[in-house]
């Protein structure tokens, strides 16, 4: 059996990726920044303020900690990698904390929500998520502000991001249910209108597949979900790992079935996304990778072994 990847980071520790998207390739590789190799590219190491430092704009920074950062030009407390290609369209930070504050006051929710996002980041923290958690929450986030001309309500797809995730267990089919009904209620006791409840709870619906997408945005939230399937090689295959260690409960060939029959209900569909954006953004490539591994677990009994606890159950829906 092949080594475990490594614990996954905690909210803080991620706060020190960098992630790189670009027009043409909505998502590509996290790499720490002291292990990060790109030609060309310059990389400043995450440091904490000191005390009574300011920034140019006379603010004290905030620790590593309190703030996510995406995209290319992050301050100099965190860190960033220069573009190595100026030709490619450098992409807007996203400050997740100023995201929730910003997204969850827009909905119309009161407060500052802070008990509810320290509620989600527990469990995107879980460490038997090796999937669906806090690196796969960032890579989201990336994809919504890549696409943000695309929404129609994006503070709404920001709200149904955060939760969509928020219940896991690979052992059961009604996590997006579950995760929508959380939501509904922690934005009900916040005050937040019905119909924009109603709204937020249908795209955390639209992630579950083979849901019929009755909008522009539940249409977006299910392609920013699977941008994964169109990464690089490397990511791809990190995927399928990472899926398969998350799946722990099922036995190999089981668990190779059922991702076989996965991989072919994703690759039967037509197309693969469901937005215009998505389909001419990540189509081929996510074609060219599912269809890779479709083949690989045709083909060998076990490429991704892994001792599990019983001989039933369900694989995670993706």
């Amino acid at each position: 059996m092949p080594d475990k990847p490594p614990e996954i980071p905690r909210f803080m520790d991620i706060a020190a990726d960098t992630y790189r998207v670009t027009q043409t390739q909505p998502l590509l590789p996290v790499a720490r920044a002291t292990s990060l190799r790109v030609p060309g590219a310059r990389v400043l190491t995450t440091r904490a303020p000191k005390a009574g430092a300011h920034d140019a704009g006379g603010n004290t920074p905030r620790s590593p900690n309190r703030v996510l950062k995406t995209g290319f030009g992050a301050d100099q407390n965190h860190s960033w990698i220069a573009n190595p290609t100026p030709e490619a369209p450098p992409t807007q930070a996203v400050r997740l904390h100023d995201l929730w504050y910003e997204s969850w006051q827009a909905v119309g929710a009161s407060g500052d929500g802070q008990a509810t996002l320290e509620q989600l980041l527990s469990a995107y923290h879980d460490p038997a998520r090796y999937v669906h958690n806090a690196q796969q929450l960032l890579n989201c986030f990336s994809s919504l502000n890549l696409w943000r001309a695309h929404t129609t309500n994006f503070h709404q797809l920001a709200v149904a991001i955060w939760f969509h995730d928020a219940f896991l267990d690979p052992a059961r089919h009604d996590n997006e249910a579950r995760s929508a009904r959380l939501a509904s209620q922690c934005l009900t006791s916040a005050g937040v209108s019905a119909d924009v409840v109603r709204r937020i709870r249908d795209l955390i619906i639209a992630t579950r597949p083979g849901e019929q997408l009755s909008s522009a945005d539940a249409c977006l939230i299910h392609d920013i979900d699977r941008v994964v399937f169109s990464g690089s090689d490397s990511i791809y295959d990190r995927y399928e790992r990472n899926l398969r260690y998350e799946n722990s409960h099922l036995v190999d060939f089981i668990y190779r079935r059922k991702r076989i029959e996965q991989l072919q209900s994703l690759l039967g569909r037509a197309p693969i996304y469901a937005s215009e954006v998505g389909q001419l953004q990540c189509h081929f490539a996510a074609e060219a990778n599912l269809r890779r591994w479709l083949q690989i677990w045709q083909q060998t009994d076990s490429p991704i072994p892994q001792r599990a606890s019983n001989e039933g159950g369900l694989i995670h829906p993706i």
